[in-house]
């Protein structure tokens, strides 16, 4: 005679790790400006995002800037003192779209293909010191920008 036999599994389900993004950022150097060349002073910085899951997903996110010195992301400016020269940063090569918050921030998506091991995405930022700024004296310009990763 045969018995028959119980089989119990005992599954048990951790909740999955939510995706977890961070931000890494590097400065626009611009070095010296030369007030009297007619062409504009152009850098390139890099920001970089690591978004890291326990599930294969896609992640959203944007990336904003803050306005800085000025207050104004469409009008940014460096300042030494009262000094200030006119700049800004921005999403594009051709320096058409300036890199603010809102709709002025970055929007994406990466896929996260695997499980665990972080996902790194870097987008550059186009800096540019527009030419003709003669009026500002000699010195030491700088702004600071906040990078904001909302995911």
């Amino acid at each position: 005679m045969r018995t028959p036999a119980l089989i119990c599994l005992l599954l048990s389900a951790a909740p999955a790790m939510a995706a977890t993004c961070t931000l890494t950022a590097t400065s626009v150097p611009f070095g010296n400006y030369n007030a009297v060349l007619a062409l504009p002073n152009d850098n390139t910085g890099t920001i970089s995002v690591t978004c890291q899951s326990g599930l294969l997903e896609l992640v959203s996110y944007s990336i904003a800037l803050s306005a800085g010195n000025s207050g104004n992301a469409a009008a940014r400016q460096l300042k030494a003192g009262a000094n200030a020269l006119n700049y800004n940063l921005y999403k594009d090569i051709l320096h058409s779209n300036y890199w603010g918050s809102g709709a002025q921030a970055l929007a994406s998506s990466v896929q996260i293909l695997t499980i665990l091991t972080p996902f790194t995405t870097n987008y550059t930022v186009y800096g540019r010191i527009p030419a003709g700024q003669s009026s500002a004296p000699s010195g030491s310009y700088s702004d600071s920008i906040q990078a904001t990763v909302t995911f």
